[in-house]
């Protein structure tokens, strides 16, 4: 079953990491950069200023998950891979939300 990367940088992981091991226990929750693991397992990132490139090393990547408001910081990637698509999280209370809303891929490359 595929794996599930969670990459934030200046917020605390945890709440997001406890919570996405209890919506999906069978499968792989992989921090970065603390537990990586095997970059080919990885089928979902949700993520929050995670570091330019690290989406390009995912090779099965097929959706990233922005943890806050906006996809900017996830579509500014140069190296966003062009399978995966990207939507944003509407956070509840708690800082925890479940629920996603797909957003169209707008970002143009140059040939």
């Amino acid at each position: 079953m595929p794996a599930i990367l969670l990459a934030v940088t200046g917020l605390d992981p945890q709440p997001w990491e406890q919570r996405l091991r209890a919506l999906a226990p069978q499968r792989d929750i992989y921090l970065w950069p603390q537990r990586l693991g095997d970059p080919a397992e990885v089928a979902y990132a949700c993520a929050w200023n995670a570091p330019r490139g690290l989406f390009a090393r995912l090779p099965r990547l097929e959706a990233i998950f922005s943890l806050g408001a906006g996809v900017d910081h996830i579509l500014a990637d140069p190296d966003l891979p062009d399978a995966a698509s990207a939507s944003t999280t509407r956070s509840s209370a708690s800082g925890c939300g479940a629920s996603t809303s797909r957003l169209p891929r707008t970002r143009s490359r140059s040939a």
